[in-house]
């Protein structure tokens, strides 16, 4: 703690190193977010048999888009391009996803409310409920 004087003769408080904490705590924010994003776009896949109910997809002002899946018995998933899991063709498997039918979805991700994050699906294979069929979907 210091003390300075100003011009006209009062004392104030200067915390001295104050600006240098602040920039570590914002730095070790951003490499906790990066490490996990990184977690969340790669952990372990999930495989789940879901029955479609909705689909629908959203733009932005940005050209960007989402596309979501709404399922009876899984919850909500999105289908986006993931570089991490190495897969770029979200805009053809949203297309093969029908309302109505029954899916096998590989996943990756969870579902955090706080951040609008939900599991995106990386691999789609149309079931009839309890059985394969063996029409897949890459």
């Amino acid at each position: 703690m210091s003390y300075r004087t100003s011009r006209i003769g009062t004392s104030r408080y200067t915390p001295e190193g104050g600006g240098m904490f602040f920039g570590l705590i914002i730095i070790g924010f951003i490499v906790l977010m990066l490490i996990f994003g990184i977690a969340n776009a790669t952990h372990t896949s999930t495989h789940i048999e879901c029955l479609v109910t909705d689909k629908d997809r959203t733009s932005d002002r940005n050209g960007g888009s989402d596309m979501r899946v709404y399922t009876k018995n899984c919850g909500v998933f999105e289908v986006a391009d993931s570089w991490l899991s190495l897969t770029w063709s979200s805009a053809d498997t949203f297309n093969e996803i029908h309302r109505g039918s029954w899916y096998n979805f590989t996943t990756r991700g969870w579902r955090i409310p706080f951040f609008s994050s939900f599991p995106n699906i990386v691999g789609v294979e149309e079931v009839a409920h309890g059985q394969h069929v063996r029409r897949m979907i890459p």
